[in-house]
């Protein structure tokens, strides 16, 4: 009996501190963000007391987020290289930028449509909506429609209205 009383508590126990352990590192499926600020401290760990990696020096830059620990997020930017940024760094506004060659901005989702502007690589837009091959974008008040295979910051399959 008291060994039944003891496997009970032991059980308990371990059943109440995997539950805390899985809420505090949440398992989520990945998303796009940005970043909210002009400097953006990445670290090796979900922690200040984790070395900087990396800093941001540019609000707005897209960031893939891949996992959730407490108030800090796993990140992964553009050239694949990944860390952890609190969660008040990180804004839920959507932004692109472009991953290749030049592209040319359009006025319609159709490659035969008027052009409006020449955009470079690495140029951040701000995303406004996405069908299945075509995303429109602002760049500096200038709306247009690019190929969503030249944006990184949102996934192909992904529609936005």
């Amino acid at each position: 009996n008291l060994l039944s009383k003891i496997l009970l508590i032991m059980f308990s126990l371990f059943f109440v501190s995997t539950n805390l352990s899985l809420a505090e590192n949440k398992i989520i499926s990945p998303y796009f963000a940005s970043i909210k600020w002009n400097e953006a401290k990445v670290r090796t760990g979900p922690g200040q007391q984790y070395p900087i990696r990396w800093i941001f020096n540019k609000k707005n830059l897209p960031i893939e987020i891949l996992r959730e620990y407490e108030r800090w997020l796993k990140i992964r930017y553009l050239d694949g290289d990944e860390g952890w940024m609190h969660k008040r760094l990180v804004s839920r506004s959507r932004y692109v930028m472009l991953n290749g060659n030049a592209q040319v901005l359009r006025n319609k989702p159709d490659s035969s449509s008027n052009a409006i502007l020449v955009i470079e690589n690495r140029v951040v837009a701000k995303l406004q909506k996405c069908n299945l091959k075509w995303c429109q974008v602002s760049i500096k008040e200038k709306n247009g429609w690019v190929l969503k295979s030249y944006l990184w910051g949102v996934y192909l399959s992904e529609i936005i209205d």
